[in-house]
């Protein structure tokens, strides 16, 4: 009887192991979408460095012998490649098994890279997953290593490029002096190089206004094709009104075909008209997420309320008129003004994220109206009481009752946080 007993009793009673036996059963497919979730920064996960994402890429793989190879995927699937790490470089050369999981490479481009472009070069030939360059511009322009990739590394198996300066590394020595940046950025180099990525559908540039030298208006090429773009090209460190910043960005935009557009986050001058002639060409355009440099206190607010209703794709819409968290004191914008605003998102729009302080009330009629009336899934706005002298401005988060998930694409994460 006792023998009895015993066979029948569960093999593993312990909550512990029923829970890792039901992880070890699980599909193949879903681990790596785990895996690659929990290694990612996200709206619910924030990783500080690239050392804390593979620390939960590393905790991910050690969970059971199941989930071992999605972690260790995981934890390779970007690298960054310094010129201060010679031993690095020779290791992955040899180690082939770990540069075919590499899909993401990023290359820093401080003084010295010279020394080590062609193992650089060839470790980004090694990996055949490869479709995510980074580069990185630390106290010198990335020209010379744009023309080096286009010259002898194929480019037709990018889809994703990012060219960026730390924003430490202002012209001037800011954040302490640590370092200038060289030559500025001519986009004479930079526009031939993208337009040799063949795929490329997505780009990414991120740099002062002043380290980009002025290139010709004249179009002597096609257009490059896109589904996203986003474009941080802040003012100028010592003039931040002058208009340098905007003239740069509108060339940017002269090389790339609008009509194309999925997805545009951008810094922009929402009061001048060149601003919304290019908006205005993104007639395919889902998520438009736009900073403006003035806070539409130069204008933008009536533009703004004129052109939204235009983009019938737009499916998510975010709008930010300061780099802080939120501002500090409510716009001048009238109630009126207001409501127009939020009477102006297209009914197709599912996502919100409104940094113009709006009356809490307003917001939450808006809300449970579009709840009722369309499609809108979750809104998040700075709100503040009008009744209130000295009103104090919070963050207000709606969400639909129904809508229990959160988004998993990397570009759904809102654009400045």
């Amino acid at each position: 009887m006792s023998h009895q007993q015993s066979s029948s009793a569960p093999a593993n009673p312990h909550p512990a192991a029923r829970a890792l036996a039901l992880a070890q059963q699980l599909p193949p497919d879903v681990v790596t979408l785990i895996a690659h979730f929990a290694s990612t920064d996200n709206d619910v996960l924030r990783y500080e460095t690239d050392a804390d994402l593979r620390r939960g890429a590393t905790s991910f793989a050690q969970v059971c012998r199941a989930w071992r190879a999605a972690g260790t995927a995981a934890f390779w699937r970007q690298i960054v490649v310094s010129r201060f790490w010679p031993r690095l470089r020779a290791q992955l050369l040899l180690q082939s098994w770990v540069l075919a999981y590499v899909r993401s490479v990023v290359l820093p481009f401080p003084y010295g890279w010279e020394e080590s472009r062609v193992s650089d070069a060839a470790i980004l030939a090694a990996c055949p997953l490869l479709t995510r360059l980074e580069i990185c511009g630390y106290y010198g322009a990335p020209g010379p290593l744009l023309r080096h990739l286009q010259e002898g590394f194929n480019l037709a198996k990018i889809d994703t490029v990012v060219v960026n300066w730390p924003l430490f590394d202002r012209a001037g020595g800011a954040g302490g002096g640590a370092g200038r940046p060289g030559a500025p950025l001519s986009p004479l180099v930079l526009f031939p190089f993208l337009r040799s990525c063949t795929n490329l559908q997505s780009f990414h540039y991120q740099g002062w206004a002043e380290l980009v030298s002025s290139p010709s208006e004249a179009l002597n090429e096609r257009r490059i094709r896109l589904r996203s773009l986003r474009l941080d090209i802040s003012n100028s460190a010592t003039s931040p009104h002058e208009s340098h910043a905007h003239r740069s960005r509108m060339r940017f935009l002269l090389n790339f075909d609008l009509s194309r557009l999925v997805k545009f986050r951008a810094m922009m001058h929402l009061g001048r008209a060149e601003s919304w002639d290019a908006i205005g060409r993104m007639v395919n355009v889902e998520v438009l997420s736009l900073l403006d440099d003035f806070k539409l206190e130069q204008g933008g607010f009536e533009e703004l309320i004129e052109h939204l209703p235009r983009l019938r794709r737009l499916r998510r819409f975010e709008l930010f008129i300061d780099n802080y968290e939120y501002p500090a004191s409510p716009s001048s914008a009238s109630h009126e003004q207001l409501q127009r605003l939020l009477d102006a998102i297209p009914p197709s729009v599912t996502h919100i994220l409104l940094q113009v302080p709006i009356p809490e009330s307003m917001a939450g009629d808006f809300f449970a109206q579009r709840v009722r009336d369309g499609q809108l899934r979750r809104m998040t706005v700075i709100t503040f009481d009008p009744l209130e002298l000295a009103p104090t401005l919070s963050s207000s988060a709606y969400k639909h009752p129904d809508d229990d998930w959160f988004p998993m694409d990397d570009d759904d994460v809102p654009y400045y946080s």
